[in-house]
């Protein structure tokens, strides 16, 4: 709230002190009056003049403006600023130059401004005056209050990051505009060590080569302004010559004018990944040498094929393995086993180890052979996807055939042999007996015959024989 002086009637208007000056003020006034930037007239104990740039930036009503003669320029100033006017008022009346600054006022609808103040002394209206001229820089200030507190949380940020953080530039010459103190944790090298060397980066980096061929296009796409995100895995040499993988990545920054201004460079270590990728890298190489070897046929898939060995190849009777990528495997299964391969694939997928089974499959040069698969889960890359075992059974099925239809003739020869040998023994018995009884039947003193249903003799005995040959003497 502006109050009023309580030591001082207030007399007169505004107007009538500009009215009330001589010649000169009424010179100055008319040059004041009009200027861009504001000008308070003052002493310690009341203002004497405000120009319309001022009236702006102070917002008094037609009351106060009319009264504003009859109060002080305290009444406006904040009160942490109070003390400090009132000496280097004193300086200002001794002669003492004075040293512009900053400051904040509350104008009349109490808004807090910010000024940028410069002050003089002068005589007005017969009185010794302090003349202040002062620019409004409040947006200066809350512009630089934000740059301010974001340069803080920058420093904060890099201060304790585990990234290196970096402004860089490569035009017109190659340098740091600015880099993180996490470098010295990184790389073992001072922020102060870059600063100075703008390459300094190229010479530590182990594969130059690459290094220098990745910034000469970021070096071209800063300079034409066709720089996007971009990022880039190197290794580089500590100070202490250890080995580390940096990713490296590149985003501009623009000006006002939408140029390319900076880079902005974040580069995280990655070296205990890039060692546990390299490390599964050999692992999955030698893992793949052993698949290339095996005689098992083996493919990795997820619907398509990522990979199937010599063997899986060979089954499909394909020459070369590599025609086999991105394939759909199901396509090779006869169609009306089709739909049961995906149910087990997705069974698969989820985890579900299953047992072999076997399928009929048409090659690629269209001949219909019986296999028997077996489907495990398996990680590739990160990803779960399919491993699934090959096996021609078609051969093992033919012969399997083959044995049980010998075994079975073995089986049949046994029994004819058998029946054989039986009936051979039935033979000899019959032969022994029949001699037996041609024994008997000779050697009686009957006369034995037989006849058949028709009363026709069919054998007799000796006896008969030679009983019918005397009876008709024959």
């Amino acid at each position: 709230m502006i109050k009023k002086t309580k030591n001082k009637k207030p007399s007169s208007k505004f107007a009538a002190t500009i009215k009330n000056s001589n010649a000169n003020d009424h010179a100055l006034i008319s040059v004041l009056e009009n200027l861009p930037i504001g000008v308070v007239i003052f002493n310690l104990n009341e203002i004497l003049f405000l120009n319309k740039t001022a009236i702006k930036i102070f917002k008094p009503n037609k009351q106060l403006q009319n009264t504003i003669s009859s109060h002080s320029i305290f009444e406006f100033l904040l009160p942490e600023y109070h003390k400090r006017i009132k000496e280097n008022t004193l300086k200002i009346f001794k002669g003492q130059e004075f040293i512009p600054f900053e400051l904040k006022i509350k104008n009349a609808k109490n808004e807090i401004i910010d000024l940028e103040v410069k002050s003089s002394a002068i005589e007005f209206n017969g009185k010794k005056a302090i003349q202040t001229v002062f620019t409004d820089v409040s947006e200066q200030v809350k512009y630089r209050e934000e740059l301010s507190e974001a340069k803080q949380n920058l420093e904060l940020i890099t201060q304790n990051a585990n990234d290196l953080i970096y402004f860089y530039t490569y035009h017109p010459k190659p340098r740091y505009i600015y880099i993180s103190p996490s470098i010295k944790k990184i790389l073992g090298y001072s922020t102060q060590d870059f600063y100075k060397n703008g390459n300094l980066g190229t010479t530590i980096v182990v594969d130059k080569k690459g290094y220098k061929e990745f910034e000469s296009v970021i070096s071209k796409k800063q300079k034409n302004n066709t720089l996007k995100h971009s990022s880039g895995t190197f290794q580089y040499k500590t100070k202490a010559g250890k080995l580390v993988w940096l990713e490296d990545n590149y985003s501009p920054i623009y000006d006002e004018n939408g140029k390319i201004k900076f880079i902005l460079g974040i580069s995280r270590d990655i070296t205990k990944e890039k060692i546990a990728q390299l490390e599964l890298e050999q692992k999955w190489n030698n893992y793949k040498n052993l698949l290339d070897t095996s005689p098992i046929g083996i493919f990795i898939h997820e619907g398509f094929c990522i990979y199937g060995n010599k063997t899986a190849a060979n089954i499909l009777e394909i020459k070369d393995p590599k025609k086999l990528i991105g394939k759909y495997l199901i396509d090779f299964i006869v169609p009306e086993q089709r739909q049961r391969t995906l149910d087990r694939m997705k069974r698969a997928i989820s985890g579900e180890e299953l047992p072999d089974l076997s399928y009929n499959v048409k090659t690629a040069k269209g001949n219909i052979i019986e296999v028997e698969l077996k489907t495990v889960p398996f990680v590739y890359n990160g990803k779960t996807v399919v491993q699934t075992t090959i096996t021609n059974i078609s051969a093992e099925k033919k012969l399997a055939k083959e044995t049980l239809r010998a075994e079975i003739a073995e089986d049949s020869n046994k029994k004819l042999k058998q029946e054989v040998d039986y009936r051979q023994k039935i033979q000899n018995e019959l032969v022994t007996q029949t001699t037996k009884y041609e024994a008997i039947f000779n050697n009686t003193s009957h006369l034995i015959w037989t006849v058949n249903r028709d009363l026709k003799i069919t054998s007799f005995n000796e006896n008969y024989s030679n009983y019918i040959k005397s009876i008709f003497n024959y």
